[in-house]
């Protein structure tokens, strides 16, 4: 069973099934917070002077019932956050910070030293308490017998940070200003964080490439410069290639890499054996198999490589969408160009046909064919289609979809995973499946996500 809380009402699904069970209207003022105990699900409302919990049955019809109390501090306004496990309630309003022992009627911590506080958590034991603030400082306390006292005092690197912890208490998290932070509880002493990094909002998407017999991986941000190979199944890194060009087009055989960037197209031998792992490779270590010029700016150009290494096709990334252009691998020639609506080119799996899909997953394509008498090939345009088509990114071998409202079904429609808000998109060319794996692309996302499904 799963309890959501939505919009002034508690609804109870089976998770199996995703029948709803039942619907609940819950008083007011409820706070965003609920949590299981027994077979009750629970959520707190606020009095004037006391909190109010109440429960409902994950498997009853019935409305919710007031199944305890917890009084609050007398004339104490503020934000606060509840430990409903030990029937906790910390507080805090300008500089004052309070926790409250709401069974024991006694003060864990009363401190006035803070200033401008803005977010405060419990770990899930209790043991640790902490609290950000309005500047870069981050407060963190520790669980003792006369109650909280001070543990660490964190510097962040950017201001209004909302720290959280990890479940098991010995991580904080804090994000702020599109930045993370990590630190780890367990450490005597901290002057900085351990990890800090910002998801950059410059580039239009990821560029990932499976290996035909989908054991490898390569992934890059577009007009990036580094390109990752991973093993899938050990989740290694293989190699990892750093290049002087912005790269826009990848390309995999069984034996070779392949890098499009500005006027250049590299390759590299991949690395053998199971001992390749984090094989580090640059531009001079590649071999440039051709050189070749395109009317349009770098950032505006997205390219995908044929399944026989012999095409490069490359389209628009913005307006005017006006061309797709066909060139030769091997000799950069510009063999043939023609009009696409679409920003995303891509090869079916035999390399016979070229295809341009857009932003609404329309899909043009075109036969390649060769032009008898001259040293370049011709389109013969095929038409427009949404169906999924052999080859191309939203297509699963294994019947695999994903609804608009991030539900994975297999091929039989059963819901194997739904996606969390932030991995989904619209736009079906920012999926990729490759057998039972697929790899979401999306900008919003700082990395690259693969995942492997059940067959």
């Amino acid at each position: 069973m799963l309890g959501v809380l939505f919009d002034g009402s508690i609804i109870i699904y089976d998770v199996l099934s995703c029948i709803k069970k039942s619907s609940h209207l819950i008083p007011d003022p409820a706070h965003d917070i609920i949590w299981t105990s027994g077979e009750y699900l629970q959520f707190f409302t606020e009095e004037l002077e006391s909190i109010v919990i109440w429960g409902v049955r994950f498997t009853s019809g019935y409305a919710p019932v007031q199944v305890g109390s917890l009084p609050i501090p007398h004339n104490f306004p503020g934000n606060y956050v509840l430990l409903p496990t030990l029937s906790w309630l910390a507080l805090y309003f300008r500089e004052r910070i309070v926790v409250w022992d709401g069974q024991h009627q006694k003060f864990l911590l009363d401190s006035i030293d803070i200033g401008d506080p803005r977010a405060i958590s419990f770990s899930s034991d209790g043991n640790f308490f902490i609290c950000g603030t309005e500047s870069s400082e981050i407060h963190l306390w520790k669980k003792s017998p006369d109650g909280y006292l001070p543990y660490q005092k964190f510097v962040s690197c950017t201001v209004c940070t909302n720290p959280v912890f990890s479940q098991n208490g010995e991580s904080i998290i804090s994000f702020g200003d599109s930045v993370l932070q990590l630190w780890h509880t367990t450490k005597s002493f901290i002057s900085s964080p351990s990890i800090s990094t910002q998801a950059s909002q410059d580039f239009d998407h990821f560029l990932l490439e499976f290996s035909p017999d989908g054991s490898l991986v390569a992934v890059a941000r577009r007009l990036n410069n580094t390109v990752t190979i991973l093993d899938v199944k050990s989740s290694n890194q293989q190699l990892v290639i750093n290049i002087d060009i912005e790269i826009y087009g990848i390309g995999f055989t069984g034996v070779k890499i392949m890098v499009v960037g500005d006027r250049k197209i590299i390759t590299w031998e991949l690395p053998t054996g199971v001992c390749a792992v984090n094989v580090q490779e640059n531009t001079s270590n590649g071999v440039q198999t051709a050189v070749f010029e395109h009317p349009a700016p770098t950032e505006y150009l997205l390219a995908s490589v044929s399944p026989t290494f012999n095409h490069i096709a490359i389209g628009r990334v913005a307006s005017p969408r006006e061309a797709l252009s066909i060139y030769d691998i091997h000799t950069g020639k510009r063999l043939a160009v023609v009009r696409s609506n679409g920003w995303l080119p891509g090869f079916t799996l035999d390399g016979n046909q070229v295809l341009c899909a857009t932003a609404s997953n329309q899909v043009d394509q075109w036969a390649i064919a060769n032009d008898e008498g001259a040293n370049t090939i011709k389109l013969e345009y095929l038409g427009n289609t949404e169906e999924s088509l052999s080859g191309f990114p939203w297509h699963s071998s294994y019947g695999y979809q994903i609804t608009d409202d991030g539900w994975v079904l297999n091929s039989r429609g059963k819901g194997l995973l739904w996606l969390p808000y932030q991995w989904r998109s619209a736009i079906k060319v920012h999926q990729k499946w490759k057998g039972k794996f697929l790899a979401l692309l999306q900008s919003g996302l700082p990395e690259a996500v693969i995942l492997e499904l059940e067959v």
